[in-house]
């Protein structure tokens, strides 16, 4: 946790004094976040980790998604000292999803993917994700998914129950170190799994996310099988000898 004579050398705290800190209970492995409580208000203030992800587009993705209104407002990006400062947001974080609910992320998915990248971001190659050596169920999966068409957009890439804050009918997105240019099923595919949605509940977000477009239910399955993949890869890479 950062200590409160750090905080205190920005203006932000320097005009708006600190009452209270507290350290978020659920901690990622990217960053240690602490809830400061001011005078005025409350913050998230983030202390960055790793040195393998490209702040500068987090801080893009994080602007460009609050414009949308889905995610909080960033007030502070100090890099050389790998701080980040956000406006808190008051909700609740979800298990499982109701047909509004559905709805609702599914509006604020496809404004996520309606935010154009710049011309330099290249697709996120779904293998650097994946364990080495693939299964064969991931293998299959992977050639399923070369013969289907690209629905390339910016993803958020890790949309675990912990990334996404529920403010009454509003629905907030946090937590952008791993959006990328990736195909939009990762996402809509990471929603079915961490939720456990039904195949009707399934079908709902689809048809709430394309509306009269054409969508691919069976591209949706291939996904779910690799974000699952994903996630296992991620979890030995990560928390290998971490106690359980």
């Amino acid at each position: 946790m950062l200590s409160r004579q750090i905080l205190e050398t920005y203006d932000l705290f320097r005009q708006d004094p600190v009452c209270t800190m507290e350290s978020v209970p659920r901690q990622g492995h990217c960053n240690d976040n602490t809830i400061v409580t001011t005078q005025k208000r409350r913050y998230i203030v983030r202390r960055l980790l790793r040195d393998d992800i490209d702040r500068d587009f987090e801080v893009w993705v994080h602007q460009s998604a609050y414009r949308l209104e889905i995610t909080a407002e960033l007030l502070l990006y100090d890099a050389d000292q790998s701080v980040m400062v956000f406006a808190y947001l008051e909700g609740e974080h979800k298990k499982r999803l109701s047909y509004a609910d559905l709805a609702r992320m599914a509006g604020c998915l496809f404004n996520l993917h309606s935010i154009n990248v710049p011309s330099s971001c290249k697709p996120l190659s779904m293998k650097t994700l994946l364990p080495d050596p693939l299964t064969h169920e991931v293998s299959e999966a992977l050639a399923m998914v070369r013969k289907m068409p690209e629905m390339y957009a910016l993803c958020h890439n890790d949309l675990n129950p912990y990334n996404i804050i529920w403010m009454g009918e509003e629905v907030k997105l946090i937590d952008f170190e791993y959006a990328a240019y990736t195909d939009i099923y990762f996402d809509l595919a990471t929603i079915c799994v961490e939720f456990k949605l039904s195949e009707a509940e399934e079908a709902y977000l689809l048809a709430c996310y394309f509306g009269k477009r054409a969508c691919l239910k069976e591209k949706l399955t291939v996904y779910k099988v690799l974000y699952r993949a994903v996630c296992d890869a991620w979890f030995k890479k990560n928390m290998q000898g971490t106690a359980p």
